[in-house]
């Protein structure tokens, strides 16, 4: 195997654009994770939207947690279950920043339409949306990096 592929892919490493790189695909699959149980509860348990995000979410944090443990970074400073913890709490937090970035999107930003007519209102929600996932990528990756996985 060619050594680039080792190096981003397979052996333990304490560089953080491996880091980074490793976290875009571990928040994919927890992102997948989350949205597969979101919309296989949201049928099954007869459309309850907030208990579905809900274990969703839950579903989404437990693979970014065993994801990230064994492949992004390499040991903790932390035992097992303060480890986890701290981890969930990063994780909550992001969740809130999400909430506050989409509704500063959907209420003050869509109020002052500062891009006239060619974006619709909804269209503000998913624009917060997309802007919440840059900002709590980057909250989630380096608490992590330097709170949870800090050497």
């Amino acid at each position: 195997m060619p050594e680039l592929f080792k190096t981003w892919f397979l052996r333990p490493s304490q560089n953080g654009r491996v880091q980074l790189f490793r976290s875009l695909f571990v928040g994919a699959a927890a992102s997948v994770t989350d949205m597969a149980v979101l919309a296989a509860l949201f049928t099954g348990l007869g459309q309850n939207a907030l208990l579905s995000a809900a274990l969703g979410f839950i579903a989404g944090l437990l693979v970014n947690f065993v994801l990230t443990r064994l492949w992004v970074f390499t040991g903790s400073r932390l035992s097992g279950a303060a480890e986890f913890i701290a981890f969930s709490v990063i994780s909550v937090i992001g969740l809130g920043l999400t909430m506050l970035i989409v509704w500063v999107f959907e209420t003050p930003v869509a109020a002052a339409r500062p891009l006239g007519a060619w974006l619709s209102a909804e269209g503000y929600v998913f624009a917060g949306k997309l802007a919440a996932i840059a900002a709590v990528f980057a909250w989630n990756f380096l608490m992590r990096k330097y709170v949870v996985y800090r050497k």
